[in-house]
């Protein structure tokens, strides 16, 4: 059943400073409560979006938290199911959705403070997709030398088909040493597979936070992180990193070829700035290679920007969210920020801000962050909504996506045509959005697509070169604003068939524009080309 669409549609703008603002802002409009805390955790797989409901209570729960689970569609991010814990538990708040997970039609839920019977004992819900909706399938709230208090489901992942949850309450004796938790599916249960605790003195809830590496572990232990090591499946220690990397954050995250990546929310660069540190496996060990941070850093008295509260990882992309970021020094906005790593190595491309129009402290937007191609999304738990304080929200930004073909030719304003292709990657999305930037005033632009890169040197006399081989379909006719700036949204199920329309996943087409451009020497131009393949 489709849920009413709770967000509101901002405009987003990119400046040249890399300063960008949300295009939709997901929340409860409809029935904003104080403090239920929207967006604390967020994970994002495809076209599906999961978002943490704090402190959401239903009869006979007080403060549980839910689970908000929306879908990219034409019209935007749809709310199609709220998940709440079974109502056979009652008790202490569960933090219900702390950790959100999806492999295939599974969603796993944490619950690390769900009380069975001790507090904080912890427990996994485990759904499946099917024609309704999600259906609670598998609930693991026990499980093989378990101690009061683990917090199973604090931190969950998958690793080679199996589940692991990361338990860092797990007792040794009186101490709360920490540990972690497997199961693997065996016909349609999870199954518990081992238990792994950690006994030494000095340890103390290690398993904050869990990645894995190839075969390797990483755990944070505070202002530790521990590595492990699985031969034969076995895991054992392997490295400790000590205490001066100040591992605050509970943030880590992996690229499964040697590099991971740790939050460090007070690295000594500066007063109270945080960082991202970088290391890279060496064949017996990691070793710190570098550290990122904000490069319009704005101090706060003596209140940290918080960068490195959250992290994603996609491919050559980092998201790093700043979750008490500041952007004139008066008061504390959270934010994000996007880095790239290029043939310069590691740089920002991206601050990414709360609202413009709605500007309050303390919305701790970055508390969590998610990223895919296309898309970046940034939890805000403790977002103001029309009054009603710490609602919270989902802050949803938009990207372009797609890889040059060609460059433009310099027009009569002295620059090429740009464009940039907006929207989802996901062939299912249904949209796309191509905006055009660096156009003649007022210039009628053609859209054009293909399904196959070429190059066509000045055809019809014009200043500039298509980039497209073979058929070029025409999408649609659009006027440039007198900034130079013109878009088109077109549906990827009413593609052109002439070039393979409609757009499937898998397919790759080339978009261009032709445009007038009365002063050029030509009359006529073409702006760079971008090659997306949809997924």
């Amino acid at each position: 059943m489709l849920l009413p669409h709770l967000f509101f549609a901002l405009a987003s703008v990119l400046s040249p400073s890399g300063d960008l603002y949300p295009d939709e802002v997901l929340t409860d409009n409809a029935n904003p409560t104080a403090g239920d805390g929207i967006g604390l955790t967020v994970h994002l797989d495809g076209d599906w979006l999961y978002v943490q409901k704090y402190l959401e209570s239903i009869p006979g729960f007080v403060h549980c938290g839910s689970v908000m689970i929306y879908q990219r569609g034409s019209a935007g991010w749809e709310l199609r199911q709220e998940l709440t814990p079974p109502r056979t538990w009652a008790g202490y708040p569960w933090l219900y959705g702390s950790s959100i997970l999806t492999l295939d039609d599974y969603l796993f839920v944490g619950a690390p403070l769900l009380s069975s019977p001790n507090f904080a004992d912890g427990g996994i819900l485990i759904y499946r997709r099917g024609p309704q909706g999600y259906e609670l399938i598998q609930f693991i709230f026990d499980f093989p030398g378990r101690t009061a208090s683990a917090n199973l489901g604090f931190d969950l992942h998958i690793h080679d088909g199996d589940l692991y949850s990361a338990t860092p309450a797990h007792r040794y004796g009186s101490r709360q040493t920490g540990g972690f938790v497997s199961f693997e599916l065996v016909g349609t249960q999870w199954t518990h597979k081992e238990t792994f605790q950690f006994t030494g003195a000095n340890d103390y809830r290690v398993g904050r936070g869990m990645a894995f590496d190839q075969n390797r572990m990483i755990l944070n232990h505070g202002q530790e992180a521990v590595v492990l090591e699985e031969v034969n499946g076995t895991w054992s220690e392997i490295q400790r990193f000590g205490r001066a990397v100040d591992h605050t954050s509970r943030a880590v995250v992996t690229d499964d070829q040697g590099m991971v990546i740790f939050g460090d929310l007070s690295d000594g660069f500066g007063p109270s700035r945080g960082a991202a540190r970088i290391f890279h496996w060496d064949g017996s060990q990691y070793l710190w290679s570098e550290s990122l941070q904000a490069n319009d850093f704005v101090p706060l008295g003596t209140v940290g920007d918080r960068f490195g509260a959250s992290l994603s990882l996609v491919g050559d992309r980092l998201l790093i969210g700043a979750s008490l970021a500041s952007i004139n020094g008066t008061q504390e906005d959270g934010g994000a920020y996007l880095f790239e790593n290029g043939v310069n190595g590691w740089q920002q491309l991206i601050h990414f801000h709360p609202p413009a129009n709605t500007v309050q402290a303390a919305t701790h937007a970055g508390i969590d962050v998610a990223l895919e191609e296309g898309v970046a999304i940034v939890g805000a738990y403790t977002f103001n909504v029309a009054g009603v304080p710490g609602v919270g929200a989902t802050f949803v930004y938009e990207l372009p996506f797609g890889a040059p073909v060609c460059s433009g030719v310099p027009n009569s304003q002295g620059v090429p045509g740009l464009l940039s292709v907006y929207g989802y990657i996901y062939a299912s999305a249904g949209s796309l959005r191509l905006e055009c930037e660096q156009l003649p005033p007022n210039s009628f632009a053609i859209l054009l697509a293909g399904s196959t890169p070429g190059f066509v040197g000045s055809p019809g006399n014009s200043s500039g070169n298509l980039c497209i081989s073979g058929t070029a379909a025409r999408l649609g006719t659009t006027q440039a604003l007198p900034s130079g700036h013109a878009e088109m949204v077109i549906q990827t199920a009413t593609f052109p068939t002439s070039i393979g329309g409609p757009i499937d996943p898998g397919d790759t087409f080339v978009f261009q524009a032709w445009y007038r451009d009365i002063g050029g020497a030509g009359a006529s131009n073409f702006t760079e080309a971008k090659t997306v393949t949809f997924r």
